[in-house]
C-alpha cells in the first residue's frame, strides 16, 4: 500500500571529484580573495605553509566588523590544535567563511567599517 512516502535517496560520500579544482598559482591570500573555493588552496596547502595560513585567517577575521566570523575563526583554529589529525579540515572551514567575509567586506572598505560606532579623538 502506497502512502504517498517517496523512498531517500541514498546518501553520496564527498569524493575528489566533487570538489572544484583548487586554484593553484595562487598565494593563499589571493585564492581567498578569489572566491570562497580558495578553501581548496588550504586543504591542499603543503605542511610549511599551515602556520602562515593560521595567521592570514586570524587576521582576515578580526580586522572584519563581524564578531561571529572572529569567533568561528578561532574555534577553528582551536580545533585544529585540539584535533591535529583533522586541521586541514579546521582551517578549510574557516577558510569559506573567511572567503565569503573578505567578499563583502573587501579591505579597501575596512577603515571606514571599524570606524563605525566608535568615538575617536
Amino acid at each position: 500500500m502506497d502512502h504517498g512516502v517517496s523512498e531517500r535517496p541514498e546518501r553520496s560520500s564527498l569524493g575528489p571529484e566533487l570538489h572544484p579544482q583548487p586554484i593553484k598559482d595562487a598565494s593563499v591570500l589571493e585564492a581567498l580573495q578569489t572566491s570562497p573555493a580558495g578553501r581548496l588552496r588550504v586543504w591542499q596547502a603543503p605542511d610549511g605553509e599551515l602556520s602562515a595560513i593560521r595567521r592570514i585567517l586570524a587576521t582576515e577575521a578580526s580586522i572584519r566588523n563581524d564578531i561571529h566570523l572572529v569567533k568561528y575563526t578561532r574555534a577553528c583554529l582551536d580545533m585544529g590544535t585540539f584535533d591535529p589529525d583533522h586541521v586541514r579540515l579546521y582551517l578549510a572551514a574557516a577558510a569559506h567563511l573567511c572567503a565569503v567575509w573578505m567578499a563583502e567586506a573587501p579591505r579597501a572598505s575596512i577603515a571606514e567599517e571599524l570606524l563605525v560606532g566608535r568615538i575617536t579623538p
